[in-house]
């Protein structure tokens, strides 16, 4: 996490764990397709001074469903930060079914 952001590790885990319904959703979606669905998708996400998300990229993913990794990219997208701080650049996975 870019350490001159503002924004601590905590205050980004619980934003991210406030809105786990929308990763259950995603983890729903390759269920759906694969029984015993798993993996994780690792991202790369800027979050700007306001802290709304300003882009998300996949690093790298293990799920091997593009409608998955596109969900949680969508899912990311939607996150609202604590406005600290000039932004910040963080990255962290989402995993399923572990």
């Amino acid at each position: 996490m870019d350490s001159s952001s503002g924004l601590s590790e905590v205050e980004v885990r619980q934003t991210i764990t406030q809105h786990a319904a929308g990763f259950r959703r995603c983890y729903e979606k390759g269920a759906m397709a694969t029984p015993g669905f798993s993996g994780m998708v690792s991202l790369r996400v800027a979050i700007s001074a306001q802290g709304s998300v300003a882009s998300v990229d996949v690093l790298t993913s293990t799920t091997r469903n593009q409608t998955v990794d596109a969900c949680v990219s969508d899912e990311v997208k939607k996150l609202q930060f604590p406005a600290k701080g000039g932004g910040a650049m963080v990255a962290f996975p989402i995993e399923f079914g572990r």
